[in-house]
């Protein structure tokens, strides 16, 4: 299922539901990952960085402390 059809039939189940609220994963998630990332700094403290944009072609970082 592409994304526009998944939307619009998220959108018609709002609408149907009425009250309940239904958001898009990354509005839920990106902020709290956004946070960690500012605080934790994960990528300070590993040896590889996998960049997994591109799911059907990762990149990788290496780095040294």
């Amino acid at each position: 299922m592409d994304q526009g059809t998944r939307d619009e039939m998220l959108g018609h189940l709002a609408e149907a539901v009425g009250s309940v609220s239904v958001t898009h994963p990354r509005e839920r998630y990106i902020p709290s990952q956004q946070l960690y990332f500012a605080t934790v700094r994960p990528t300070d403290r590993v040896d590889i960085v996998v960049h997994n944009d591109e799911p059907q072609q990762p990149l990788w970082a290496t780095q040294t402390h």
